[in-house]
């Protein structure tokens, strides 16, 4: 049969990598620019890959208990303090990451945080369904008392969450809720409410509006009756509050509730305007939920949804095998371990979702799972977070995070950084299977990389896990020159590459392979600290296969 030539080498380049982790579709089927195993890598806005961010202790000694919450409190003043609830302790740390001040003797966490402010007070409020709210002003700790139904010196609500209602203009139906501080209940029907009387896990309660400290609860003659129960009997706890924007969200544990203002009724007494969302998607772990920007992210049994009042959108369809546990051979990292999806926690930073959980068979948070809301990738860090909040330590928000196993302090994750504390970080990125088009046996004859730093290119042929060749590749990398070494030995030591200042060069990597599918992994190097790859070409030998003429 006479054949078909195709003469000389056929690149097959490839300069956007920025898909993310793919671990729904097969892996012959993920685009080109997906990937089908990660770990601690990142993307830039044109799709090109770079080691993760390392991170370093905020806090210099360990805590007392380990970070189980986290908050950021701010003043007008320019106080700036890192609220920890730590088990049984409350910590106030400055940005130096020392103890301020610590409130002791609680019943244990983890603990659910609101701001609240008027003209005269800058307030943190922390409550745990247990204990009496505690009260941070930037300056001390207080178990404030209240005033509930006209009696002085009550109990304060004892709230498994809070939220604050928004203030702002009114609307067409009534007047949005004004700066209300908002109690749940949660967790048995014998928490506490208002005034220490025992309430039920579908009731929220609302203070006067501006007054977190005033309750009127039993709508006798001239005062309101500020509260309601949220489908009540219906076998569920009330799990979260949150505010996003002028809206109040009200999680249960298969639906939600969206607080959009506050009318008057006949007798002067508010009505509170809710609406139900019932789709059988609503919030996991009490801790698991966070607002952006653009909506109110929250974990549930399936994956991560988004919403910004109306029905919620999966995000997580991509890497949906995590919450189910049906996961390739070729991706590295292990499920989530669902019996401890109440360790689950969620924030929001600079654009980005940050989501830490559990997985295998792990009893504390050992991967933190990254979303970008603007590109809509999803990655893996291995950031031990048991807590997380972002807060501005120095002129920028950074990610900190309670430490979930190990020493008992406070990490920062922070630009340029290029270790874990002094360790080196492990990252990689593998792509899915490909014949480009071309379905007979063929060379990969060799290939040419732009990036900088240094990385290990390594290959594997024809649907093997294993690689059959891997090979250093060195971009410029950089480094200071270390004492008692020649000029010489020095530059040979990094295989004749100048250490430069991390800027992009390009290596061509000679290294035949022989295959009918391909698969490629980029992953860090022990010659450099950190690396990136912009660009990659693979160039296949001349082939030669049957004519169809």
């Amino acid at each position: 049969m006479a054949q078909a030539y195709v003469n000389g080498y056929q690149p097959y380049s490839f300069s956007d990598f920025g898909g993310g982790l793919n671990l729904r579709e097969k892996a012959d089927t993920v685009g080109d620019k997906e990937a089908i195993d990660l770990l601690n890598v990142t993307f830039n806005e044109r799709g090109a890959i770079r080691q993760r961010d390392g991170y370093q202790d905020l806090t210099t000694a360990d805590l007392t208990n380990r970070v189980d919450s986290l908050a950021a409190f701010y003043n007008a003043a320019g106080v700036r303090h890192l609220i920890a609830g730590c088990g049984a302790r409350l910590e106030a740390i400055s940005t130096a990451g020392a103890v301020v001040a610590s409130q002791t003797g609680l019943a244990g966490g983890p603990y659910s945080f609101a701001r609240f402010a008027d003209p005269a007070h800058e307030y943190l409020y922390a409550v745990n369904g247990t204990d009496v709210p505690q009260r941070w002003d930037g300056s001390a700790w207080a178990a404030p008392t209240a005033t509930v139904n006209g009696t002085a010196a009550s109990a304060m609500p004892k709230a498994g969450s809070i939220a604050v209602t928004a203030s702002v203009a009114g609307t067409s139906s009534g007047t949005n809720a004004a700066n209300r501080l908002v109690a749940t209940a949660f967790g048995t029907a014998t928490t506490a409410g208002p005034g220490g009387t025992a309430t039920n896990p579908s009731r929220v309660y609302f203070s006067n509006a501006g007054q977190p400290e005033i309750w009127e609860t039993d709508g006798a003659a001239g005062r309101g009756r500020n509260f309601l129960d949220l489908t009540p009997g219906d076998g569920e706890q009330i799990m979260a509050a949150i505010t996003w924007r002028e809206l109040v969200f009200i999680f249960k544990e298969t639906k939600f509730f969206v607080m959009w203002g506050e009318s008057t009724a006949a007798d002067g007494t508010p009505i509170f305007n809710f609406r139900e969302v019932v789709n059988n998607t609503g919030l996991e772990s009490k801790k698991a939920v966070t607002v952006g920007r653009d909506g109110v992210y929250f974990l549930n049994r399936r994956g991560i949804y988004q919403t910004n009042g109306g029905d919620p959108t999966l995000l997580s369809d991509k890497i949906s095998p995590l919450w189910n546990g049906d996961l390739t051979v070729y991706y590295q990292g292990n499920p989530i371990n669902m019996a401890q999806l109440a360790l689950s926690r969620l924030t929001w930073l600079n654009e980005q979702l940050y989501v830490s959980v559990p997985t295998g068979i792990q009893t504390f948070n050992d991967r933190t799972l990254i979303y970008d809301t603007q590109h809509q990738w999803w990655g893996v860090y291995d950031l031990p977070a048991a807590a997380f909040t972002s807060f501005r330590v120095s002129d920028q928000e950074e990610l900190l995070f309670g430490y979930s196993t190990g020493t008992k302090r406070i990490g920062r994750h922070r630009l340029g950084l290029r270790d874990d504390r002094g360790t080196a970080i492990t990252s990689r990125w593998r792509s899915g299977w490909s014949d480009y088009g071309i379905p007979v046996r063929k060379t990969i004859r060799e290939n040419k990389a732009w990036g900088s730093g240094a990385m290990t290119a390594s290959f594997s042929t024809d649907f093997n896990v294993a690689q059959t060749a891997s090979v250093n590749t060195f971009f410029g990398i950089p480094g200071v020159w270390p004492s008692g070494i020649t000029w010489g030995a020095w530059i040979t030591s990094l295989g004749g590459v100048w250490p430069g200042a991390g800027q992009v060069g390009d290596k061509m990597i000679r290294q035949a392979v022989q295959g009918t599918s391909f698969s490629t992994q980029f992953s860090n190097s022990v010659q450099s600290p950190d690396w990136s790859v912009h660009r990659f070409v693979r160039n296949l030998r001349e082939t030669r296969g049957a004519s169809v003429l």
